[in-house]
């Protein structure tokens, strides 16, 4: 691990010691022993962290909101560094059980320094203020939400960003929380980890979604709240001036309009240029950890979410009932009910005269019969041909997933059906269908789901249901999580689930059919050509 953002040439100079900073030296040490002190530190030492819109002020002892104790600001610095041991970094293992995946099995990773100085700091705030006492007590840090109201986009638009939350929470010293509206609370699917850092927002805080019958009247409350404004523009893979505008919100939490507020809630999307602006941050800052595609970005989601317990026993079930083992299996994942799974306007009409439209799907499903059944199956075919491209698929189980059940059924088990084979034999009358090469296919490996009686549901497009109807998303989101080698489509749900892992075993076997996005993982487009979906008029 190199070294921390405070200590890269340029940011700040460390001093050489002298005789007369010895006794200063000592007390600074004593002082951070205590959790006051260290707070105190932290506030003073983070301004200069990477900090935008913050000043050194020369001979003055003032370091940003002006700690003027007799200590030079770089004199508290080299303190501060020098007793900071990174106990409590963090490790992963890609993998607690089983194999690792591929090219993981390697030393532990560990994250940059100024991260887990954060989420050190994190840890003995929320211990020092619990509950309602982080918002109510006027000495505790302020507060950055990262919150969802409602249209907030899938898991990876909703979760994968969180480097860059953390990078706006340290450069404001803010407490990062998350707050979830819709579909229901983050914490009923996942929870943080015992010794990870704790994001929940504490309960009972009056205007915040409290005392309210509806979830739509719960929005409105916290809607009322300030926060920071949220990108605008059309397809987010062309948003412009992403860094001016990440810039303007910080300057706007540490010296702007907002700089007083205690907690500011902040929406903004996913946005596809955010990777190449924080890559040029922390390059410039002379950081080697671009933690987007390194396995810090696995390491931060780990740090913050761990299954909760009634989504955890299902994902123990599916191991136990498919008898998979973590690393020693490979993931597929077919987003059929995409927007731009079809071209941009495509309509369908059904077997009873209804005309659909494709850029429904995702919110009233697609149904599966005729032309369009065969083109799903096609698209399932294909992806499993290209994730057996990959080193070493097609002998272990593969695990499918899909966002269409009825996809997932016949591709696992229909498919293996002799009887549903024989009262459907027409299906396979010619050699060269689609069902025909689904058949061979299956014939040669184990393809294989959950029980599909709770479907994959899209965070965003489906809601209005029971918490324990989304429970099958985030048990497919961690079974991706931990294959070995992954597949994916359109959209970014196997992506998400293969930045989590590390894995560099990954293929992307369908392309958008427009607004296709300029940036994404360094996983490889499968070699085969794509089908042409000519089966089916849309």
């Amino acid at each position: 691990m190199g070294p921390s953002l405070t200590q890269r040439r340029g940011v700040v100079q460390r001093p050489k010691p002298t005789k007369g900073n010895i006794a200063r030296k000592v007390n600074i040490f004593l002082c951070v022993a205590s959790i006051l002190c260290a707070t105190v530190i932290w506030t003073s030492v983070n301004k200069i962290l990477i900090g935008e819109e913050i000043k050194i002020q020369a001979n003055t002892g003032d370091v940003g909101s002006g700690i003027s104790n007799g200590i030079s600001g770089s004199e508290l610095l080299k303190e501060q560094l020098n007793s900071n041991t990174n106990k409590d970094e963090i490790k992963i293992s890609d993998n607690s059980d089983g194999d690792s995946n591929d090219d993981n099995d390697k030393e532990e990773h560990k994250l940059p320094k100024w991260i887990s100085d954060y989420m050190q700091w994190h840890r003995e705030i929320r211990a020092k203020y619990p509950g309602k006492a982080l918002l109510e007590d006027p000495s505790a840090p302020k507060v950055l939400v990262r919150m969802c109201l409602g249209l907030c986009g899938g898991l990876h638009d909703r979760l994968g960003q969180l480097p860059m939350d953390l990078y706006i929470a340290n450069q404001t010293q803010r407490i990062l929380l998350i707050k979830w509206i819709k579909p229901h609370p983050l914490e009923v699917f996942l929870v943080p980890p015992p010794t990870g850092l704790d994001w929940r927002f504490p309960e009972g805080m009056p205007g915040w979604g409290t005392n309210c019958k509806t979830l739509n009247e719960c929005a409105k409350q916290v809607r009322n709240q300030p926060s920071i404004k949220r990108v605008n523009g059309g397809d987010r893979a062309e948003v412009e001036s992403f860094d001016i505008y990440l810039s303007e919100q910080i300057h706007n939490l540490n010296g702007g309009s907002l700089s007083d507020t205690r907690i500011v809630t902040f929406d903004t999307l996913h946005v596809y240029k955010e990777n190449d602006d924080m890559d040029k941050r922390l390059a410039d800052l002379g950081e080697t950890d671009m933690l987007y595609g390194t396995p810090s970005f696995g390491l931060i989601f780990r740090s913050f979410f761990q299954p909760h317990p009634d989504v955890q026993k299902l994902i123990d079930g599916v191991y136990d009932e498919l008898g998979l083992v973590p690393g020693q299996y490979d993931a597929v994942h077919c987003r059929v009910r995409h927007p731009k799974a079809y071209p941009q306007g495509a309509k369908l009409k059904t077997s009873d005269g209804q005309e659909i439209y494709m850029s429904n799907a995702d919110k009233i499903g697609l149904p599966f019969e005729g032309d369009l059944r065969d083109v799903l199956v096609e698209t399932a075919v294909h992806a499993v041909q290209c994730a057996v491209t990959l080193p070493g698929v097609g002998g272990n189980p593969i695990y499918f997933m899909s966002d269409s059940n009825d996809l997932v059924d016949y591709i696992t088990h229909d498919i293996y059906d002799d009887k549903f084979k024989m009262e459907n034999a027409m299906l396979f009358e010619n050699k060269e269908s689609v069902h025909s090469k689904a058949a061979a296919l299956a014939s040669s490996m184990k393809l294989v789901a959950r029980e599909q009686s709770i479907p994959n549901a899209h965070i965003d497009k489906n809601k209005g249901r029971k918490e324990h109807e989304y429970y099958g998303t985030f048990v497919d989101l961690y079974l991706g999580i931990n294959a070995k080698c992954v597949a994916h489509g359109i959209g970014n749900f196997a992506t998400f689930a293969a930045r989590i892992s590390g894995t560099s075993c990954v293929t992307k076997h369908t392309t958008e059919k427009w607004g296709i996005m300029t940036r994404f993982d360094a996983s490889n487009t499968c070699p085969l050509a794509e089908p042409l979906g000519d089966t089916v008029k849309l």
